[in-house]
């Protein structure tokens, strides 16, 4: 089964140029986006990103992407667990959505 992703792989400048954006991101005073990176075993192997859609109405989306290699061993679960409770906990978020490719179904069981 393929699981194709609409974007990547990047190129070194185009990775450069999303490093950028997100440390950009970070220092702003309301932030709307954060993404975090996922390591295993000293490997950067995928990122789980949260944006608040709505801050009045306290609703966000998460989502995230792996490497592939890495599917199917829970990581994706375990992102969206960390995600989940960053929204709702430390962000006070009342709603948090999530979509996928509905022929993914191992993203689609997270």
């Amino acid at each position: 089964m393929s699981h194709d992703q609409p974007w990547g792989p990047n190129s070194l400048e185009e990775t450069t140029q999303f490093v950028a954006e997100v440390v950009a991101d970070a220092a702003e005073h309301k932030r709307v986006w954060y993404c975090l990176a996922v390591e295993y075993d000293g490997q950067l192997i995928g990122a789980g990103e949260l944006w608040i859609t709505d801050w009045y109405n306290e609703c966000a989306e998460i989502g995230y992407v792996l490497h592939p290699a890495y599917w199917g061993q829970g990581f994706a679960t375990e992102m969206a667990n960390v995600l989940l409770a960053f929204g709702f906990e430390q962000l006070g978020m009342h709603r948090i959505f999530a979509t996928c490719d509905p022929k993914n179904i191992a993203s689609f069981s997270v």
